[in-house]
């Protein structure tokens, strides 16, 4: 893994809905940014090609808000979260700008991602404080529900795999995190007979406070955790201890924070308008960007190498 630098230069800006955006995501291959944008009168999910900047193609279909976005491995399709009550599957390379899969849900839908491993497998968090497991790997639309867990009794803001797929890491509004056992049979016809929770998490650090995103460390040993009260922290998941990062504010908004792909610096954004850098290592602040002056960033930002 190449060593991440600090960004030095304004490459270029890009057009996004009327109303912005409140998530992007790179592909795997850093060749695409997609970014889950709102306009006056529709949502949708514009594709970039980078580093030019140009605009690839743009899907529609979402009534609401895209609060996720969570691309493949081979980069051929890309899932979406919304407040409109689903989650869709879009196929790249389709000529069709509408969703190959529909997953319907009875409330707002704020996080989806594929497994790790087995990417025909759909994870989402809704509203209603229940995680689903999908199959997505056949033919009618809406595809396969194959689970509910409720283990949460809030909104579920945040879902993420390890590297492997073994465990799964959940946060809701309440500030629980629970992790849970994500082994999937491979050839079995109950792919997902032993999921189930492993361990759950209340810090009263956080405690009664909602969790907007979570991020396994590139190390898997770690857990960035972004809370609802301006701190950012890094919880080492086998003793359970967090390091704080301080400087970003959010009280009010769906704002997260990421680490770069080497794991050598966390960046979030913040309500005041601007993105922080920080040391993980050292909890120091290394660096800060002043790109909006009068709106929040809302961003997932990922540190692209290309």
């Amino acid at each position: 893994m190449q060593v991440c630098r600090i960004p030095n230069k304004h490459l270029f800006s890009l057009r996004a809905g009327d109303m912005g955006c409140f998530c992007i995501r790179f592909s795997e291959d850093g060749r695409t940014l997609a970014a889950g944008c709102a306009g006056r009168d529709a949502y949708p999910i514009i594709l970039y090609e980078i580093p030019s900047g140009q605009n690839l193609v743009e899907f529609y279909g979402h009534l609401n808000i895209v609060y996720d976005l969570c691309w493949s491995k081979d980069n051929q399709h890309l899932l979406t979260a919304s407040s409109d009550g689903t989650a869709r599957m879009w196929k790249i390379e389709a000529q069709a700008t509408s969703a190959v899969r529909v997953f319907p849900h009875p409330s707002f839908v704020y996080t989806a991602k594929y497994h790790p491993v087995a990417e025909y497998i759909v994870v989402t968090g809704c509203y209603d404080s229940v995680i689903r497991v999908w199959n997505a790997k056949v033919k009618d639309i809406y595809g396969q529900l194959l689970q509910e867990f409720d283990g949460h009794k809030s909104f579920i803001n945040t879902l993420c795999f390890d590297a492997e797929g073994f465990h799964m890491f959940s946060g809701d509004s309440t500030g629980l995190i629970i992790i849970w056992n994500t082994l999937v049979k491979g050839n079995s016809q109950s792919p997902i007979q032993n999921w189930g929770i492993d361990k759950e998490i209340n810090d009263d650090d956080f405690k009664g406070t909602a969790i907007n995103h979570l991020e396994v460390h590139p190390n898997g040993r770690r857990l960035l955790i972004h809370t609802k009260d301006s701190t950012v922290r890094i919880m080492d998941l086998r003793i359970l201890a967090t390091k704080k990062y301080i400087g970003a504010t959010n009280y009010r908004e769906k704002i997260r924070s990421t680490l770069t792909p080497c794991g050598t610096f966390l960046f979030s954004g913040s309500e005041d308008g601007i993105a922080y850098v920080w040391n993980p290592e050292t909890g120091m602040e290394v660096h800060y960007f002043m790109l909006l002056e009068k709106n929040y960033i809302f961003f997932h930002l990922q540190v692209n190498i290309f």
